[in-house]
């Protein structure tokens, strides 16, 4: 059984995480990384996002526990450290997907938009 001093560190850790996910840029690095490792270098190139940017946004999601880090030489390469986080993204995405539905639906059915 957890205290609540673990509970709230617990959800400190979480609100973390999903803070992490709360940016463009940051989604667009952890989408690149699931296609396979990569150096600051190339997710500048693919993003045409500022180096300082990019460096920025790694650190958040390796603080985070998102991503990690393996040095080869002075090169740095960042890859996907939880695979769970693209599920997080999914089921964000057709909530999303889901709620623009029904705004949808209840246009055309009143032909007005209420909350």
């Amino acid at each position: 059984m957890q205290t609540n001093k673990q509970c709230s560190q617990m959800m400190s850790l979480t609100i973390q995480r999903l803070r992490a996910l709360a940016d463009e840029v940051r989604v667009r690095i952890l989408l690149r990384l699931k296609k396979g490792e990569s150096n600051v270098t190339s997710l500048v190139e693919h993003l045409g996002v500022a180096q300082t940017s990019v460096s920025k946004h790694l650190a958040v999601l390796r603080q985070a526990g998102l991503v990690t880090l393996r040095r080869e030489g002075t090169q740095s390469f960042y890859s996907i450290r939880d695979e769970s986080v693209f599920q997080v993204l999914q089921i964000v995405s057709d909530g999303v997907r889901r709620h623009q539905e029904e705004i949808a639906t209840a246009v055309q059915r009143s032909g007005t938009f209420e909350i």
